[in-house]
């Protein structure tokens, strides 16, 4: 049940409170609000979501087919300062803002700092992890962790902000993966199934607070210590049912988008496609064995397929946001200029961590994705107009 028209009170002196909350607006996190009791929605600071909830803070959220309104009137921020401010910044943030805007979220992360240390709330060790500052649970697709510290950390030493202090921020942003779409189409948001969470959190202090905050609000989740496992497992899946399923979906010979559903994706009929999902995957282990994402002593197959099997038997008949996205992007005219963001993510890292480690193999393939990604995209532009929908 959702807290809406309702103000969040706390009489202690503890100005974050020990709840869930989501940030920013995205079909993602807006899933995590359909179901958990999320209790506060924070807004990228003066983003196009804060503009339309301000005028009218409505959620449209289609359930089976039907179109459920959430008024979150008394339950929003205009950014995570103003949360703060508010008192009613959450413990525990879900954070899936897509990877163009991740500089955003560190930017509101300098600024909360800043604005506790100016409030002399963050002196020490265990004042920041027991309640002072909040958990970024980042949800968000790609291998983007070791990127997304440096630049916070970097953020953070120009503000001129101690290096202890920093480091415990540090700590706080935590990588995880979750099997769960949601895409958006004008202004509904379709949340698929609840999907389970894959945190990983490497520290005790921070383990505790996180778990103890999930439990009472029912999650589903699993913890691993290691975030670049929790990566990489993540694009095993996602390479899969969303980057390949979008080019093999656009059927240029007949100008249709046809649909690719999750069991299709994984175990693909069509001999290219197939070929393509067994080289990329097999590609993606052994690059995530050289960055410590698996171990030396792991087998592909061992760590891959038990979970391939899961996700046919739990998700088989569903289409990937990517799919759907692609779908209403090119329904609206608001197709990206040079490359999808969200496959961007991925293939981009991918292509980095092969390159460092002189894989050669897996850079001409990672090389070859690409191209084929830009073809589909170019195709999608000059054929737009004349592209069927089969779902």
């Amino acid at each position: 049940m959702h807290p809406e028209n309702q103000t969040t009170s706390n009489p202690s002196k503890d100005i974050i409170q020990q709840t869930v909350g989501i940030y920013p607006l995205t079909p993602l996190n807006i899933s995590f609000y359909h179901h958990y009791n999320i209790e506060r929605v924070i807004c990228k600071k003066d983003g196009l979501s804060y503009s339309a909830l301000k005028d009218n803070p409505i959620l449209k959220i289609s359930v089976n087919d039907e179109i459920i309104e959430h008024n979150i009137a008394n339950n929003f921020d205009n950014g995570l300062v103003e949360s703060l401010e508010n008192k009613t910044l959450p413990a525990v943030l879900l954070c899936a803002p897509p990877y163009n805007h991740i500089d955003n979220l560190l930017d509101e992360i300098r600024d909360i700092a800043l604005n506790l240390i100016d409030k002399e709330l963050l002196k020490g060790h265990s004042t920041l992890k027991r309640i002072y500052f909040p958990t970024f649970i980042l949800i968000s697709n790609g291998i983007i962790y070791d990127e997304v510290i440096y630049n916070l950390k970097t953020k953070l030493q120009k503000a001129e902000i101690p290096e202890s202090i920093i480091n415990n921020i540090a700590d706080k942003i935590v990588r995880a993966s979750v099997m769960q779409d949601a895409y958006k189409d004008n202004d509904t948001y379709f949340p698929d199934q609840k999907g389970s969470l894959k945190i990983a959190l490497p520290k005790f202090p921070l383990f505790s607070q996180v778990v103890d905050i999930l439990n009472s609000n029912e999650f589903k989740f699993s913890v691993n210590t290691n975030p670049h496992r929790v990566e990489f497992e993540k694009a095993l899946v996602n390479i899969a049912t969303n980057t390949i399923a979008l080019i093999f979906a656009l059927d240029k010979a007949n100008y249709k988008l046809r649909k690719i559903n999750i069991k299709e994706a994984l175990s693909p009929a069509n001999y290219a496609h197939k070929t393509l999902v067994d080289e990329l995957q097999k590609a993606i282990f052994e690059i995530g064995k050289r960055a410590g994402a698996f171990p030396e002593t792991e087998v592909f197959e061992k760590a891959w397929l038990p979970r391939k099997e899961q996700l046919i038997k739990d998700k088989g008949y569903q289409v990937s946001s990517s799919l759907q996205c692609f779908k209403t992007m090119i329904k609206n005219n608001t197709l990206p200029e040079k490359y999808f963001l969200s496959e961007y993510s991925l293939t981009y890292p991918l292509a980095c961590y092969a390159k460092h480690y002189e894989l050669f193999d897996e850079i001409l393939l990672l090389e070859e994705l690409d191209k084929m990604l830009v073809q589909t995209l170019e195709f999608a532009h000059k054929y737009s107009d004349k592209i069927i929908f089969t779902f």
